[in-house]
């Protein structure tokens, strides 16, 4: 109780005195009962208008008590026809509104607030992010359907670089009687495709090896009979070849250096590759236009324009020590190195960092390769395979079932990586260049990931559309980026500080640039109001289930203190009683005064 409140029930009580005596001694024809009752009551009024008075909520009662039905999209019609016979219902879809008459929820928060405290039964895929967190400590019963047929989930690479395999990985649900067929066109052709059985939800890999550079459109079609049920785009940008400049250090002639110098010919890559014939003999080649030069001594000019050096570990070690010096200053300004390594007894500046055991494969004439982003390879034909016992600081890449055969660290701004097999253009040999390929240029985007420039990023949501939301997370340090020429200013992200991230509302549909000041520019793609629809309802569906989950688990949970939610009298009430008394009195001093006179 303050001050203020303390003198007013003095005041108050004081008055009461004044009044009972006055009218005691006043004489009327209102019996004096009345006019005490009168006086009391015009004390009480002013007290009402003075302090906030309240009852308790359960004395209040209305349709507001029951629970409200909320329809979203995706609710079926009969459920719908069942509900609306039992209580307050409402839709956040305008279809539903117009096919079933019922009240279309055009603002989320101010519904909320029109009814206050209710528990709500949610029915279809449910609701969007910012509407759930608007349901935070509300009781919520969560109705949810069968998941939607179609392509509920398909993640692929939003980037990828040139030669690079694009694999799309998703899961159909299939609920018919008839088996679909899943195919992935590329260029209007099909290039890979599986079957999803009936009455299943089944997970799907495809596959291709892109052709095509820069803004690319592949399709995923499910097909049931002669029926195309479903057509979907999976937009990926593809970089263009990097021209790297590839120096190569042979400990002798041999098939590998061989095959990759012809493979890197075809990229067009320059080429420097040296090899050893004797302890002071060596044999050169170049690739035509190549920038690059070997003479000796090899310093820092040698290396001065190399994106990657690829390596024997023992060439490297009968290096002298300026010269691995020299590589060693070129790696930490950003240039990789590759290097094979075995069971040499003499290691280099850079391959002591990796710790090689050798391992018996008497019994196995061929051994299984896979990489760290589960990727397959075929066979290779091994008879000793050497593996890595990898450091903290270290990064497998490659595996044969449990044994590393690759790995990489970062050394400065440039990566080392070592590898152990060294018989990869046996693919080659046995026609399976796809194969050699997909290593080769898995090996190569994690050893020359120093010198790439590139501009990557993560979006949300994965299907963005026009005039909704969407946030780029990007691992760029630059204040200010540009999409489609417009500048943006990039914001920190309040979790993780190397990150940066991008929030804005796309205007139309189709492939939009990001540029950046230091870095290539990138393109993402917004999807129409139509596209990837079963699996945005299924990912609202996931969300919305957990969702209610974890605030049924929330208020399950939460300790019961009995809280009887109050409501304040309206003041108005107080006043119209105060002119009530005040009037009564008013009467009965009239008569006295009549009385007198």
């Amino acid at each position: 109780m303050t001050l203020p409140q303390a003198f007013f029930i003095v005041l108050a009580f004081i008055l009461l005195i004044y009044v009972l005596l006055n009218e005691k001694r006043s004489k009327s024809q209102v019996p004096f009962l009345i006019r005490c009752l009168a006086g009391l009551l015009a004390i009480g009024a002013l007290s009402g208008l003075f302090f906030p008075l309240k009852y308790p909520q359960s004395w209040h009662t209305s349709d507001k008590s029951d629970e409200l039905v909320v329809f979203t999209k995706g609710t079926p019609d009969s459920t719908i026809r069942i509900a609306t016979k039992n209580g307050n219902t409402a839709t956040t879809d305008s279809a539903i509104a117009r096919q079933h008459l019922i009240p279309l929820i055009q603002n989320w928060e101010a519904f909320l607030r029109q009814h206050p405290r209710v528990p709500i039964a949610l029915y279809g895929f449910g609701l969007t992010r910012p509407q759930l967190d608007a349901l935070t400590d509300r009781p919520l019963h969560y109705h949810a359907p069968q998941p939607p047929q179609g392509f509920v989930f398909c993640a692929w690479p939003l980037q990828l670089q040139a030669l690079s395999p694009l694999v799309a990985q998703g899961q159909y649900n299939n609920p018919s009687d008839q088996e679909v067929k899943v195919v992935l066109l590329s260029a209007n052709q099909p290039v890979d495709s599986t079957i999803i059985p009936a009455r299943a939800a089944h997970a799907f890999t495809l596959s291709c090896l892109p052709k095509q550079l820069g803004n690319t459109l592949f399709n995923v079609l499910a097909i049931a009979g002669q029926d195309t049920l479903q057509h979907e785009k999976l937009p990926v940008f593809i970089n263009p070849p990097q021209t790297l400049n590839v120096v190569m250090l042979a400990a002798s002639p041999s098939f590998e250096y061989k095959f990759l110098g012809n493979w890197f010919q075809q990229l067009r890559y320059g080429i420097a590759s040296r090899a050893r014939i004797s302890v002071d003999k060596f044999s050169f080649t170049y690739s035509e236009g190549s920038p690059l030069s070997l003479a000796p001594p090899l310093d820092a000019s040698t290396f001065k324009q190399a994106d990657l050096l690829i390596a024997d570990e023992a060439e490297l070690a009968m290096c002298t020590q300026t010269e691995q010096q020299a590589i060693a200053a070129a790696v930490r300004s950003g240039m990789g190195l590759l290097l094979f390594v075995g069971d040499e007894k003499k290691h280099s500046l850079l391959g002591q960092e990796f710790r090689v055991a050798t391992t018996s494969n008497e019994h196995e004439q061929t051994i299984a390769i896979k990489s760290i982003t589960k990727q397959d390879y075929p066979q290779l034909p091994i008879v000793l395979l050497n593996g890595i016992q990898v450091k903290p600081s270290q990064q497998p890449l490659l595996y044969h079932d449990t044994q590393i055969v690759a790995a990489s660290q970062l050394y400065g701004k440039g990566f080392v990586t070592a590898m152990t097999i060294n018989n990869s253009y046996s693919w080659w040999l046995r026609d399976q260049q796809e194969a050699y390929t997909r290593l080769w240029s898995f090996l190569l985007d994690n050893t020359t990931a120093g010198r790439q420039q590139a501009l990557h990023y993560v979006q949300t949501p994965h299907f963005p559309t026009t005039h909704n939301w969407m946030e780029l997370l990007l691992q760029h340090p630059e204040p200010l980026l540009s999409i489609d020429g417009q500048p943006h200013p990039v914001l920190q992200h309040e979790y993780l500080p190397e990150l940066s991230k991008l929030s804005f509302w796309p205007q139309h549909g189709g492939w939009h640039s990001i540029t950046a000041q230091q870095a290539d520019s990138a393109w993402f793609y917004v999807y129409d109001q139509t596209d990837w629809q079963p699996a945005r309802d299924f990912a609202t569906l996931g969300a919305t289930k957990a969702f209610a989950t974890r605030e049924h688990e929330k208020l399950t949970n939460k300790p019961e203190i009995e809280v009887n939610p109050e409501n304040e009298i309206p003041k108005w009430i107080f006043f119209l009683l105060f002119l009530i008394a005040a009037t009564v009195l008013w009467y009965a001093s009239r008569q006295y005064n009549q009385n007198v006179m």
